[in-house]
């Protein structure tokens, strides 16, 4: 249910503000202690766990 709301939530959002979250998850998984890490190479799945371990 909770995932529902959620999901409802997410698709009403303005598209331009989910590019740049995108666009910010994206540049955080390769910037800092990340820094070595090339953009073609970086996963969906790996960005969002860098993302997730932020304090």
């Amino acid at each position: 249910m909770k995932n529902k709301i959620f999901m409802a939530i997410a698709w009403k959002l303005p598209r331009d503000l989910i590019f740049w979250c995108a666009m910010r998850v994206i540049a955080y998984a390769t910037s800092g202690k990340y820094c070595n890490q090339g953009v073609p190479d970086l996963t969906a799945m790996d960005a969002l766990d860098r993302w997730g371990k932020t304090p």
